[in-house]
């Protein structure tokens, strides 16, 4: 007997065919790269991650100038609170306002604790994974960090419930993150070169594939593509 699919299970099974597909067809476009081609797109990735982390850096900037300024506000609010309460003679009032300040101020103390040795847990366990480079890394780390909750027990862990040490690990087998770890060793055979046989338009074909970032530098003329010394 047969079953009727619902349309989001349609639209489930056309995903994953559609993901299949360009997974396959960035394998076979990356088998028909040239070593040199290859060598452009780790420039051009390494250029892009460091114009991401210049960005990310900014905008952390941003938000800690912020935080800051937001503080600073708040505790010449309090001060002026307190210096009110004293001059209207209330004694009571004001040391109890003090006492919450300096609660608040231990419980900013404690959580900045707990979020250092989640960040030292998390440096550590990245550390032993081969990055790209540094902007990498810290794209990766933000990115990862940002995820991060802790249980019940106040242990850290990714918001799914994995530990750290196996959300990471995930993270850098996936295919989406490929492009931020150290590009795997060719074995040197064939050298890279297209398959004898192929034609100019065979070549062609197989670079109007779906494969979204070696498209897009295309798009913009940062392959050679125009090169007539560089059969396309």
């Amino acid at each position: 007997m047969s079953v009727e699919l619902t349309d989001e299970q349609k639209e489930a099974l056309k995903a994953e065919e559609a993901r299949k597909a360009a997974e396959e067809a960035r394998k076979k476009l990356l088998e028909e790269l040239t070593p040199e081609m290859k060598e452009l797109l780790q420039v051009e990735v390494d250029n892009q991650l460091k114009k991401i982390k210049e960005s990310l850096n900014n905008l952390n900037d941003a938000k800690e100038a912020a935080e800051r300024k937001a503080k600073e506000e708040e505790e010449k609010r309090r001060a002026a609170e307190i210096a009110k309460l004293e001059a209207e003679g209330k004694s009571a009032e004001a040391a109890a306002e003090k006492l919450k300040q300096t609660q608040a101020e231990a419980e900013a103390l404690r959580k900045k604790n707990i979020e250092l040795t989640r960040d030292n847990e998390l440096s550590r366990i990245m550390g032993e994974h081969k990055w790209r480079n540094s902007q990498a890394q810290d794209m990766a780390y933000r990115t990862i960090v940002s995820e991060l909750v802790q249980d019940a027990n106040g242990q850290w862990v990714h918001k799914t419930g994995k530990s750290v040490k196996d959300y990471v690990s995930a993270f850098v087998t996936s295919e989406d993150n490929a492009f931020l770890m150290q590009p795997k060793q060719s074995s040197g055979l064939g050298g890279g070169q297209p398959p004898a046989g192929g034609t100019p338009t065979e070549k062609k074909s197989i670079f109007s594939m779906s494969q979204a970032e070696v498209l897009k530098l295309a798009a913009e003329g940062k392959l050679p593509g125009g090169n007539p010394g560089i059969p396309w």
